[in-house]
This record gives structure tokens, sequence and C-alpha cells, in this order.
């Protein structure tokens, strides 16, 4: 794992995790220790790599725990690069499963598959890489990770089931910070966004359609139309 904190300067070209628009003025200060940060990120990086040597590449996440600045990104350059500010670990409710879905998505920029927001460098659009990120990535990992105890209500919701759950919680943390830069209520699964896009959105979706797509992914449903319209 590389740690430098001078290389998050250069944004272009990145896929970020929340749209820069919506970006808090104030910074987070981290929720989990740097011990605790580091080694999800080096959990994330050993499990993934051969993902990146598949295709000939290196994967190397960069990290800068004392910024706190609660953003991170995905590239492809001479290496599949993932860049996280320690602010990610200062989001409300942060846990060790909420920073690895963190990871998990920005993955699915790298990894993720069509449809594409940059053919050319094989990024995975935002919606994309959320779906990935709950149905393939997270599953992955959350064996490695430090056994939690789901939040009752997401148990409810996944009817007992904890992997389920679990990624339920660390979804619902990450589509709450969405919606608290936007200043809008948290999104819910009972709440499920019900538009449907004219074609296919590349770029953030709303929070609740989202948190819609890790829910799908969850289960290996279709990707929600409030970003991928079925395609006659």
């Amino acid at each position: 794992m590389k740690v430098l904190s001078l290389f998050f300067g250069l944004l272009l070209s990145f896929s970020s995790l929340a749209h820069p628009d919506y970006l808090p003025l104030h910074n987070l200060k981290p929720v989990l220790s740097k011990r605790l940060f580091l080694g999800v990120i080096g959990l994330m990086r050993r499990s993934f790599s051969p993902l990146a040597h598949q295709d000939g590449r290196e994967l190397v996440i960069y990290s800068d725990y004392d910024s706190h600045w609660p953003q991170a990104f995905a590239r492809r350059w001479d290496t599949d690069q993932v860049l996280i500010h320690g602010g990610m670990a200062g989001l409300p409710g942060t846990t060790e499963d909420s920073l690895a879905l963190t990871l998990c998505h920005e993955l699915g920029h790298l990894y993720g598959g069509e449809p594409y927001s940059d053919s050319h460098n094989r990024i995975s659009a935002e919606g994309q890489a959320d779906y990935w990120a709950s149905m393939l990535c997270f599953p992955q990992v959350l064996a490695l990770l430090p056994k939690r105890t789901p939040s009752r209500a997401s148990l409810k919701m996944c009817e007992d089931n904890i992997d389920c759950a679990r990624t339920l919680d660390a979804a619902l943390v990450m589509t709450a910070f969405f919606a608290d830069n936007r200043r809008i209520p948290h999104p819910e699964v009972t709440t499920p966004d019900e538009s449907v896009a004219h074609e296919v959105l590349l770029t953030h979706p709303e929070p609740q359609c989202r948190l819609d797509t890790f829910w799908a992914g969850i289960h290996k449903k279709p990707r929600p139309q409030c970003w991928m319209p079925s395609i006659p």
C-alpha cells in the first residue's frame, strides 16, 4: 500500500464517490483509527489485485488518513488507482463495513464493467460501480472483515440474513452522507425512486436511486430504472 498526500491535488479525470458540487464545506475527523483505516485498505488491495493482474496491471490504493476531506476517487493511468482521504473514515455511523463498501464502489469504477462513463479508460459509470460494489465486491470481503451485529432495522428488511443486513447498513451510511451533502432526507429501502431515466445515467444518481442500486445488487436483481432504463 502506498501513501501519498500531495497526489490528491490532481483531481482531473477521476471518478469520485460523491458529486463535487455536493461535497460538504467542513472536514470530517476520522471515527475509525488509523490502524483500522489502513487495515481495510490493505485488505481491499490484497483481495482485488488479482483483477488488475488479469489485465497485466497493478492496483494501487493511495491514502491520506490525515486529510479530513470526505472524498475518494478512482482512475486508470499507468496503474489502476484508488485514492481515499481520511475524511471517509469520519462519516456519521462509519464502520469498517462502510469503509469497505466505499472502496468497493471505487473499485467498481475500475472493474465493474459496462456501462462506462469513460470508454477509453474503461471507467464504469457511477450506478454500475454501486451495483458491482454490493453484488460482487462486498460479499467477497465480508467474511474477512471483523464480525459486526447488524442493526435490527436492516435485519428485519433482510429477513434475518446477516450478510444482507451488514451490506445494507454500510449502504445506508454511504447514502445518508450523499443526502446530507444535498440537505435532503435520508434514503430508505421502503421509499424507492420510481423515476425512469430517459437514457443511461453515467453521472451520480440521486441518493435514493443509489440506495436502490445497492439493494438491487445485494439481491442480484436488475439495475434500477432511475439510472439504467430498460433497453427495448
